[in-house]
C-alpha cells in the first residue's frame, strides 16, 4: 500500500525552499542556453532553430521535475507523496471531460472578446500566434512534448510538489489559488490569464478530489490536445 498522497514530509517550509531552488535552477538553465547559443553563433534576436527551441522547452521541463524528485529521493518518501500513486480510471475519465470542457470555455471566451473587445481579441490572437510560432515543429516532435512532457513535468511541480506542500500548511483555497497564479505567470499571456488561471484551479481541484496527480495530468493532456486540434481545424480561441 503506498503512502498517502499530498502529505509531503518536508512540510510548508521545505516546499518554499524547493520553490526557491527550482527558480534558481530554471534561471541557471536559461542562462546556460543563452551562453550555448551565443557560443554556437545563434542570432538571439531571431527565432532560434527547432533544436534550440525544443532544447529550451525540455530544459525548462527537466528543471521543474528535478527538485521534486530530489526531495522525494532524499526524504526517503515514496512517489505517492507527489500524487503519483495508482491510476484510477474514474478520476482520469472525469479529468478528460473537464479538459474538453475548458477548451469549450476557451472558445466562448474568445468569442466574447471578439464581440465586446475586438482590440483585446486581436492582442490575444497575436499572443497565441507568437507561442505557436515558437512551438512550430513536425507533429512527431510537437505531440510528445505538448501531450506528455509538458503535462507530466508541470503537474509534478505545480500540483504534486507545490500545491501538495502548500495545501498542508495553507489549506485548499489559498494553496490552489497561489499555485494557479504561479502557473499563469509562468505561461504568461495577458489576454489568456483567466483561462490559464482556471486551468490551474481545475487541476488542483481534481488532484485534491481524487488525492492523485493522474487526473490533473489527464486534464492537462486533454486540454492541450483539444487546443491543438482546434488550432489544426482553424478554430482558434474565437
Amino acid at each position: 500500500m503506498t503512502s498517502e498522497p499530498f502529505e509531503p514530509p518536508w512540510g510548508l517550509a521545505g516546499t518554499l525552499i524547493g520553490l526557491a531552488a527550482t527558480f534558481f535552477l530554471v534561471v541557471t538553465v536559461a542562462i546556460g542556453m543563452v551562453a550555448a547559443q551565443t557560443l554556437a553563433g545563434v542570432d538571439l534576436d531571431a527565432l532560434p532553430s527547432l533544436p534550440w527551441r525544443y532544447a529550451q522547452v525540455l530544459g525548462f521541463q527537466l528543471a521543474l521535475v528535478a527538485v521534486p524528485l530530489i526531495f522525494v529521493r532524499f526524504s526517503g518518501a515514496r512517489m505517492s507523496v507527489l500524487g503519483l500513486g495508482p491510476v484510477r480510471a474514474r478520476g482520469v475519465a472525469e479529468a478528460g471531460a473537464v479538459g474538453l470542457g475548458l477548451s469549450l470555455i476557451t472558445l466562448a471566451y474568445g468569442s466574447a472578446l471578439a464581440h465586446w473587445a475586438p482590440e483585446a481579441f486581436a492582442a490575444m490572437l497575436e499572443e497565441q500566434r507568437a507561442q505557436l510560432e515558437f512551438l512550430e515543429a513536425p507533429w512527431f516532435v510537437l505531440l510528445p512534448v505538448a501531450l506528455i512532457c509538458a503535462p507530466l513535468a508541470e503537474e509534478i511541480f505545480f500540483r504534486g510538489f507545490l500545491f501538495g506542500g502548500l495545501q498542508r500548511g495553507l489549506g485548499f483555497p489559498l494553496a490552489s489559488g497561489l499555485t494557479a497564479a504561479l502557473f499563469t505567470l509562468v505561461h504568461w499571456m495577458q489576454w489568456a490569464t483567466p483561462i490559464l488561471f482556471l486551468v490551474g484551479i481545475c487541476t488542483a481541484a481534481l488532484a485534491h478530489r481524487h488525492r492523485s496527480l493522474w487526473p490533473a495530468i489527464a486534464m492537462h493532456i486533454a486540454f492541450n490536445g483539444s487546443e491543438l486540434l482546434l488550432d489544426a481545424l482553424g478554430f482558434s480561441a474565437g
